[in-house]
């Protein structure tokens, strides 16, 4: 099972999510470091887990109020992670994955999926709220949107339930089943082994970890 550290990027800093509520948010207090600036977090996490990948929201981006970019360069440049980057892209053209930054195609933002070609790069994130897809447009499903990524090469899902971000509420119901050939992730209320376990029989590659991950309660 695959653990990928999740940080939160708003104004410059390492943020706590809690249940989408993104208004809410304050910095990040993390047993990795008392400082919620991004990159020493992550070279801590690097230096105590070897955990090399992680999942980076830009909420700056995802909200249309700005960008984290200078942060995401300085992690970058000045440590080996690697990064799934959620900031917010609606169209094709913003999907530029390469070697180190891995672009989350999600349905709370991106729009493109009728016209999208190629989306063999990128993880496509089902993003889901209250049993319910996040979405600009509101003719797509969940079936619809998996259909036009298997389309456009899509082999990496994330199933992402904001709603449980930020606390102990993993729910196994409801889980996107996986099919063969594609590796998914899960993302939201993974708070321990029995968790992570779950996920494992249930076909899934790997988790998000956040607040259980940065408050020492789930272990690597």
């Amino acid at each position: 099972m695959i653990v990928i550290p999740v940080l939160d990027l708003q104004n410059g800093l390492a943020v706590a999510a809690m249940g989408g509520e993104r208004k809410k948010y304050q910095p990040l207090k993390s047993i990795f470091d008392p400082s919620p600036d991004p990159v020493a977090l992550v070279q801590s996490i690097i230096k105590h887990t070897g955990l090399q990948t992680f999942y980076i929201a830009d909420l700056n981006a995802i909200t249309g109020n700005g960008s984290n970019q200078h942060v995401i360069n300085e992690i970058i440049n000045r440590t080996s992670a690697n990064l799934w980057l959620d900031r917010g892209v609606v169209i094709a053209a913003e999907l530029k994955s390469n070697n180190r930054i891995t672009t989350i195609a999600a349905t709370e933002t991106f729009k493109d999926w009728t016209t999208v070609k190629n989306l063999s790069k990128e993880i496509v994130s089902i993003d889901i709220k209250n049993g319910k897809l996040i979405s600009t447009e509101s003719h797509l499903t969940i079936d619809s949107v998996l259909k036009v990524s298997r389309q456009a090469g899509a082999k990496k899902f994330l199933h992402l339930r904001l709603d449980a971000v930020g606390g102990k509420r993993f729910n196994p119901k409801g889980l996107i089943k996986p099919i063969k050939g594609e590796d998914w992730y899960s993302g939201g209320g993974v708070a321990s082994q029995s968790d992570l376990k779950i996920l494992d029989q249930s076909g899934y590659l790997g988790a998000l970890v956040g607040s259980s991950f940065h408050s020492g309660e789930l272990t690597i």
